[in-house]
């Protein structure tokens, strides 16, 4: 009859990563078993500030590139036209939740476009 030397669980961790939640494999180095615990949720993306990539003009609209520090993904967002009229009111070009809009509003005096 041979004994049972009963199980010696080695522990590795997966750290959690923005999209994925992280969690602690036990495995038995006189047997292979295993088992995972300790489970972590994701850690979610951080994103920086955002770089205009494509600057909007009066016939186009722009495009603001956002890109995760931690992991380098991105995601981009759309920057709307802005047109002055020879009437002195402005002309708004965008897009909200996939619906386009256009809006015409008096221009304001000294305000400052960025």
């Amino acid at each position: 009859m041979i004994e049972a030397t009963g199980h010696s669980y080695e522990a590795v961790v997966t750290e959690p990563t923005c999209t994925a939640g992280g969690y602690t494999t036990y495995t038995c180095s006189v047997c292979g078993d295993s088992y995972t615990a300790n489970e972590t949720k994701a850690t979610g993306h951080t994103w920086d500030n955002g770089t205009v990539t494509t600057a909007a003009t009066s016939t186009t609209s722009g495009v603001k590139t956002y890109i995760c520090t931690e992991c380098g993904e991105t995601y981009t967002e759309e920057l709307i036209m802005v047109k002055v009229l020879e009437d002195g009111f402005l002309s708004i070009l965008g897009m909200v939740e996939e619906s386009i809009f256009i809006r015409t509003i008096q221009k304001v005096p000294d305000i400052l476009f960025v």
